[in-house]
């Protein structure tokens, strides 16, 4: 079976704290007005601290540290890739030189601050998805892009990913596993033929099950809506805890502007 256990972001989002059970309306609209300063902003200063704050959140909450490793690991790899490429191929002021074999390398001082910027802009909006993802559970994510007047499409869609995409790698987890019984991944050669022949058993009996899924709800009413719940009315409490999040992205607002002054 697949290992699913403190993988998803869900197992941390059930559990039960001061941010999860924060109103998943003041959560949503505050990653996402935080992600527009952190892409946008002119300064990088911004993007450090949403990830501090993001980073700090989590810890607070008791998420392990190696699970928010995990998030950070392919946005991070894929952002020190972007700062090698363009601290070697851009810009025009020389900030190192290495020279091996009749080879000469440089590295250029306004193309290393441009990667640097990209990077903190990738692990910034990482680390405010992570934020969102690992203290909002999906469905009540769901109802409050819907409260927010998502495409009726997305949220459908949405729903039923989350709910068959467990099935799908229980599926997939049973197949492997008879396979690794059959000894299907004894050398590489067989365990390439083995993964190959995984994904497509995996891409038939998805597609086998969604037609029964379809048949399984018009036979119970479907007429092209999924009803996805409506979020409770504000309370005094959550109107404080929404308050609070617009201070803390106020503080974003004026580090994003404020060394230009």
């Amino acid at each position: 079976m697949f290992e699913t256990g403190g993988f998803f972001s869900e197992t941390y989002a059930q559990k039960e704290n001061y941010l999860t059970r924060m109103d998943p309306r003041s959560k949503l609209f505050f990653t996402t007005l935080s992600l527009v300063l952190c892409l946008g902003a002119p300064h990088l200063a911004v993007s450090w601290l949403v990830f501090l704050f993001s980073l700090g959140s989590l810890l607070a909450i008791r998420v392990e540290p190696a699970a928010i490793l995990r998030g950070l690991r392919r946005p991070l790899l894929l952002a020190l890739m972007v700062l090698t490429l363009q601290t070697l191929f851009s810009g025009q002021m020389p900030l190192f030189e290495v020279k091996a074999g009749g080879l000469a390398l440089t590295g250029y001082r306004d193309g290393f601050f441009q990667g640097l910027s990209t990077l903190g802009r990738i692990i910034g909006g990482t680390s405010l998805m992570l934020f969102l993802t690992f203290t909002t559970p999906v469905n009540r994510l769901v109802q409050a892009a819907a409260f927010f007047r998502a495409p009726k499409g997305f949220v459908d869609l949405t729903l039923l990913t989350y709910r068959y995409v467990f099935v799908l790698f229980e599926e997939a987890g049973r197949i492997k596993e008879a396979q690794r019984c059959r000894l299907g991944y004894l050398n590489w050669r067989r365990s390439w033929q083995s993964s190959g022949i995984l994904a497509g058993m995996v891409v038939i009996r998805a597609y086998d099950r969604a037609w029964n899924i379809h048949e399984a709800m018009l036979a119970r009413g479907y007429q092209g809506e999924i009803p996805a719940g409506r979020p409770g009315v504000f309370s005094r409490r959550d109107w404080l805890e929404a308050a609070g999040l617009g201070l803390v992205l106020s503080l974003f607002l004026f580090f994003a502007w404020w060394p230009s002054g």
